[in-house]
């Protein structure tokens, strides 16, 4: 049987029954820290791409928002700063996921940002709610761009990754079985 080792190939005989023992071994004692751990780099390689693309306020400003607690004349409105939305994308993986699934992923912390969907898909601007529309603003779509753009790169380090800790994992296997 030819196991892979990095690049290199080599040809070693094993029984059926030991064979049958290091694909059980393989399948349950892979080190899920070690692939988190790998998720998360390119989660975080792909949220600086995202926050490199996005726009940047060129002064602060108030911003009328439902999602912060400023309050003015009745509404709720949001104190942007210039950098804020950069500053909001980023890199996560919950302590908790399903069984047997390792995720990581790219997000906006609207706490800091709430006003990213308005950039990402545009709005209108009014001067008050269902008053009339006094400007359009368009979309500047940095998340939906960059993750198009990058998807087929992110799937081939998730790829890699997992190949990596795999063959490292049957070299270890391979090892012990040789002992």
């Amino acid at each position: 049987m030819a196991i892979p080792v990095g690049h290199k190939h080599f040809a070693e005989l094993v029984g059926l029954d030991e064979m049958r023992e290091m694909f059980k071994a393989l399948a349950t004692t892979y080190d899920k820290k070690i692939f988190k751990q790998e998720l998360l780099k390119i989660a975080e390689a792909l949220s600086k791409k995202v926050s490199d693309k996005a726009p940047r306020a060129t002064k602060s400003h108030w911003l009328k928002s439902a999602s912060d607690t400023h309050v003015r004349s009745g509404a709720r409105w949001s104190w942007v700063t210039p950098g804020s939305l950069k500053k909001s994308i980023v890199a996560k993986t919950p302590k908790k996921a399903r069984k047997g699934r390792q995720i990581s992923y790219v997000k906006v912390q609207y706490s800091i940002a709430p006003h990213a969907h308005l950039i990402e898909y545009g709005h209108y601007l009014r001067k008050t709610k269902g008053g009339p529309i006094l400007k359009k603003i368009k979309a500047n779509p940095f998340f939906r761009d960059t993750w198009t753009k990058e998807k087929n790169t992110v799937e081939k380090q998730i790829k890699e990754a997992a190949q990596k800790i795999l063959f490292k994992r049957i070299e270890i296997l391979r090892r012990k079985h040789k002992t």
